[in-house]
């Protein structure tokens, strides 16, 4: 059997992607609401809204960093519990709880490759295999080996 799983590199990197895109997108949207709501109510004295509205925000950037510090930390190690792990027969990905998902190699329909990695496709289930495993073109070719496919 062998493992493939994410490296160190790899996992910050994919975790510093996600956290850049996501996460102020959702401050936006909170701060967004907030304001929306101080709209609706319109009771308030301007100078109190201004201040209000400053206060938010400085919580807002305050709450975003502190919440990307701890996304890059805690989920760089929480992506590197997971592996993909293959025998002759097929392919599991194993996670902190034990083995996930499987699909034996004489059910895979198809191969394809897009842009979050390689998929995998049975008349029952899709299996997605990440690009940012260490050793990806190895299980490539290993997959494409055991089934005779051409990766499209």
């Amino acid at each position: 059997m062998k493992e493939y799983r994410y490296s160190d590199e790899k996992a910050l990197q994919l975790i510093q992607k996600i956290s850049r895109t996501t996460l102020p997108i959702i401050m936006i949207m909170i701060l967004g609401a907030l304001l929306l709501i101080d709209i609706y109510k319109g009771d308030t004295n301007p100078d109190e809204l201004f201040f209000t509205h400053t206060i938010m925000f400085f919580t807002l950037i305050i709450v975003w960093i502190l919440v990307y510090k701890n996304a890059h930390k805690y989920g760089s190690r929480l992506m590197q519990q997971y592996y993909f792990s293959v025998s002759d027969t097929g392919i599991e990905k194993i996670g902190p709880k034990g083995k996930m998902e499987s699909m034996n190699f004489a059910q895979i329909s198809s191969i394809s490759i897009h842009k979050k990695g390689l998929l995998l496709e049975s008349s029952k289930s899709k299996l997605l295999l990440p690009n940012g495993l260490e050793g990806f073109d190895e299980l490539c070719n290993l997959i494409s080996e055991k089934r005779s496919f051409k990766i499209t």
